[in-house]
């Protein structure tokens, strides 16, 4: 049960997280050009095009990931690949 709620939660804060990534890159990025919506100023949030592409980004690289993934863990085996996808995130989290 511990290492299917460990996967669950990686899944989730994955895409979690990309909510909080979208906002701050319009503070980082977007600061000087301040986005408008009707009458409304909002300095530092990303364009809606900017911000749909990235999560959109997210979401795509899920899925591929979930094909990839699952098609290698019926081959090899699901506690195999689990393994390895682990490894990867745990690199990815500590190379960012």
């Amino acid at each position: 049960i511990v290492i299917a709620g460990a996967g669950f939660f990686t899944d989730a804060y994955d895409l979690f997280s990309i909510s909080l990534l979208t906002k701050l890159l319009g503070r980082i990025y977007y600061q000087d050009n301040p986005f408008t919506i009707g009458n409304t100023v909002d300095p530092g949030r990303l364009p809606i095009e900017v911000d749909s592409a990235v999560s959109a980004v997210a979401l795509v690289g899920t899925l591929v990931g979930q094909i990839i993934f699952g098609h290698l863990g019926d081959r090899m085996g699901r506690k195999n690949v689990y393994g390895i996808v682990l490894v990867i995130m745990v690199f990815c989290a500590f190379a960012q």
